[in-house]
């Protein structure tokens, strides 16, 4: 018998064949055919494979080939079935049976091949004409196949390709053919995978392609090799390279726009600060009423002057998503109410009407940003006043809808002034914008009001709405939801009327600048405060290294050592807790955040007001005060140990030991809250408070205990402002420390 056997019959003749009907002469002639059937398929698919290689003529030719093969099959079928007609006789009903099997078996394995070779064309077309480059690797990283559109992509024709290692023909770099190689064992792994990766066509060009890899299979699982689709991405790369450069370009820009605003800023408001300074304490001397009217009319220009920088330096913090909100506790009616006050003097003075009413359902406290509030009510009002010459101006502040914890509002201003024409309510919040040059002219202004305040309102989410109708008057309607303040309320912001005083309080001013030296030291002599001055941050530390103030004023930009500088050796290396609050020139958030970081309690903007520099000394002082003992000549005992003593049932080893560990965690856990502080990172410090807050109520430290769940409470909302957070956890950080003082004592 033939030895040269397919795999698959000798398979068979192995499964259903006896020695001795394999050595039967006619049973070898049926054995040769068969075995010449199977043959037959294997070139089939040969000749198949390789004609997806050829040209379109070469493959006519291949078919023709093909067709006479597909006969040959067939005689081989009738062949066999003849040398079964033949066999001997011998041959048992069984084994008979079990060959005819056989033979029924090939002729469907026959019908099977052929719709596989259908599919394989279908697909195989698909492959050869698609648009996405395509290449098959074995595992030795040999290209096998290659469609046209991977030709095309990297300019080699096909059999510069086949036989080849890609990384060879494309790969540039050591880094990149490391790339590869990782790419590579992810195969091996079965793993597939997208990257982009350059590389050199033909042409030695440098192109990017992204490619997708993956794994190839047999019908058997084994690993044949890998395929690759290939697209070329260079120009999208190029874009994207470009709108990266656009970007840095316009962050370099933005930057340099800041940095040049916080220097006009700084440059403006330093002697504007003094000019103002200056006007304000000649007001209060007795002038003649010729000298009272150009004192008002300079202070009216100074001021006018300041809200220009404020709305230039307010369209650069939207622009560069430095606005943020800050929510307090505040009566939106008394808000209002406060708004109409002061710009009542000015309706009377044109004998305008300007009045308020109130829904009788409104809330009695909100949480929100009250002074973005304020700035849009002014900016809306003083326009309505700036254009109303006779008639009147009304506020409603409406409820649309009452839900649980908010409610929906609708602030409406409405004037008999001058109006808007139709064309220009669609152009009137674009900045620097103006219905014409003789509005400008006539009524001053930059074009900014507008522009800020619907920034403002959609930084609330709210909306604003204006009809309008020349010479008749101005309809402005602002939709707003407001969250309610349900439950325990929070302090609010401190107001002049209440008849505030910080008189006798030592202030240590610091200010290199002799004007605004002078207009601070005026206006705290005023109030009545004992103040003691200091021309750098250098001066201030040797000052304060042996003397003690209430508060401290702190400008930032100075010789030798600057405001930011001294607050943190004040606090890291003094461990101070003097309140220091920020006389800045600069009301950029960035700067603002600085000081914050560096353990200054608060801060005040140049040129300051009188009202709001009180405000803020005395609401530090009251704070600061509240962390004193009653009686300073007698120390008072922070702690209680009685939970701990409980615990220890006796056990003055375990009782030491409890605050030896108390101690220690508190003293590695502070510094790491100011480092919070300084990142600014609210989850970090809510965390670190969370962490001593059990050890804290366990020592009995129960003047704090409040103030630590509040702490930590604020911090996870992130609602709370950073300089109201920042000074509770001073008097945390007080506390502690004194705490620790006492209970050192104790374990000695």
């Amino acid at each position: 018998m033939e030895t040269d056997l397919h795999n698959l019959l000798s398979r068979q003749i192995k499964k259903y064949l006896t020695e001795d009907f394999k050595n039967h002469p006619q049973f070898n002639n049926f054995i040769n055919a068969v075995n010449d059937s199977y043959k037959s398929f294997e070139r089939d698919k040969e000749l198949t494979d390789h004609a997806f290689r050829q040209s379109e003529k070469e493959y006519k030719e291949l078919f023709n080939d093909l067709k006479k093969e597909n006969e040959l099959k067939q005689e081989s079928i009738s062949s066999l079935y003849e040398s079964l007609s033949l066999l001997d006789s011998a041959f048992d009903t069984k084994k008979n049976k079990d060959l005819k099997e056989l033979s029924l078996y090939l002729a469907e394995q026959l019908k099977e091949r052929k719709r596989v070779k259908r599919q394989e064309e279908k697909y195989r077309n698909i492959i050869a004409n698609m648009n996405l480059g395509l290449i098959e690797v074995d595992n030795d990283e040999i290209v096998r196949y290659a469609n046209q559109s991977f030709c095309n992509v990297s300019g080699f024709e096909l059999d510069e390709i086949i036989g080849k290692n890609p990384s060879q023909l494309f790969v540039q770099g050591e880094a990149n053919l490391e790339f590869i190689q990782e790419q590579i064992e992810l195969r091996e792994k079965g793993i597939s995978s997208v990257y982009q990766l350059p590389i050199k066509n033909k042409r030695g060009e440098l192109r990017w392609w992204a490619i997708s890899g993956a794994p190839n299979y047999d019908d058997h699982g084994n690993l044949l090799g890998s395929i690759g689709i290939h697209l070329d991405i260079t120009d999208q790369k190029k874009l994207e390279e470009d709108l990266k450069q656009e970007k840095s370009k316009a962050i370099e820009a933005s930057k340099a726009k800041e940095v040049f605003l916080a220097n006009m800023s700084h440059e403006i408001r330093t002697p504007l600060n003094a000019i103002i300074g200056f006007l304000r304490e000649l007001k209060r001397l007795d002038l003649t009423t010729t000298q009272s009217q150009f004192v008002e009319n300079s202070f009216n220009a100074a001021q006018h002057l300041l809200s220009i920088i404020n709305n230039i330096l307010d369209i650069s913090k939207i622009e560069s998503g430095e606005m943020s909100l800050d929510n307090t506790v505040f009566s939106l009616k008394e808000c209002i109410s406060n708004i109409i006050s002061i710009l009542q003097p000015k309706a009377r003075q044109k004998k305008i009407l300007l009045k308020a009413k109130f829904s009788d359902d409104l809330f009695s406290e909100f949480k929100a940003d009250a002074l973005k509030i304020k700035q849009i009510l002014y900016n809306i009002i003083g326009n309505s006043l700036k254009f109303t010459n006779v008639g009147e101006i009304c506020l409603e502040c409406n409820v649309r809808k009452d839900f649980p914890d908010h409610q929906n509002l609708e602030i409406r201003i409405t004037d008999t002034g001058i109006g808007i024409s139709e064309e220009y309510v669609k152009q009137i919040f674009k900045k620097f914008n103006q219905e014409d040059s003789s509005i400008s002219r006539k009524y001053g202004g930059t074009g900014l009001g507008m522009a800020i305040t619907r920034e403002l309102i959609y930084l609330m989410k709210g909306e604003i709405k204006i009809k309008s109708k020349k010479n008749v008057g101005t309809e402005i309607s602002i939709f707003l939801d407001m969250t309610k303040s349900i439950g325990k309320s929070e302090s609010k912001n401190i107001e002049v009327k209440e008849h505030i005083s910080i008189e006798g309080t030592r202030v240590l001013l610091v200010e290199d600048n002799e004007l605004n030296q002078l207009v601070a030291e005026n206006s705290l002599t005023h109030f009545g405060c004992e103040v003691t001055k200091a021309d750098n941050g250098k001066i201030a530390v040797d000052i304060l290294s042996k003397e003690q103030f209430d508060i401290i004023l702190m400008d930032i930009q100075m010789p030798e050592l600057d405001g930011i500088e001294a607050t943190k050796i004040l606090r890291k290396d003094f461990r101070l807790t003097t309140p220091i609050i920020a006389l800045t020139a600069n009301a950029f958030k960035t700067e603002i955040d600085n000081c914050i970081a560096a353990g200054m309690n608060s801060y005040i903007t140049k040129p300051f007001d009188e009202d709001e520099l009180l405000k803020i000394i005395y609401k530090n002082i009251k704070m600061q005060n509240t962390s004193k003992t009653s009686n300073p000549e007698e120390e008072k005992i922070l702690y209680d140990l009685k939970n701990i003593q409980a615990l220890s049932r006796g056990n003055d080893d375990f009782i030491q030991k409890m605050l030896s560990i108390f101690i220690t965690q508190t003293q590695e856990t502070i510094p790491m809250v100011e480092k919070a502080f300084e990142e600014k990172n609210y989850a970090e410090i809510a965390r670190l408070i969370h962490r001593i807050k059990p050890s804290i109520e366990g020592v009995g430290i129960y003047s704090i205990k409040e103030t630590v769940k509040d702490l930590e409470v604020k911090s996870k909302e992130q609602q709370t402002d950073f300089p109201e957070l920042y000074t509770m956890f001073l008097e945390v950080k007080e506390t502690l420390f004194k705490t620790i003082k006492q209970l050192e004592r104790e374990i000695r």
